[in-house]
């Protein structure tokens, strides 16, 4: 696990995430992610997935908000 990242998914959710979203899985998963500085769970999946997608494009010691 890194520091920032993707959040973990339990394994059996991890296996129905959508093939669009799967280049999330190509980093090690983190404990701060874009989708945790900005709210949450004030968002939608789509959106949760798109920032994931994002930080993992531009991967770096900190988190692009």
């Amino acid at each position: 696990m890194s520091f920032v990242g993707p959040r973990p998914f339990p394994i059996e959710e991890a296996k129905r995430i959508p093939k669009i979203y799967q280049k999330r899985f190509d980093v090690k998963p983190g404990i701060l992610s874009s989708w945790v500085a900005k709210g949450a769970f004030h968002n939608n999946f789509k959106k949760w997935m798109r920032l994931d997608l994002k930080d993992v494009e531009n991967k770096s010691l900190c988190c692009r908000i």
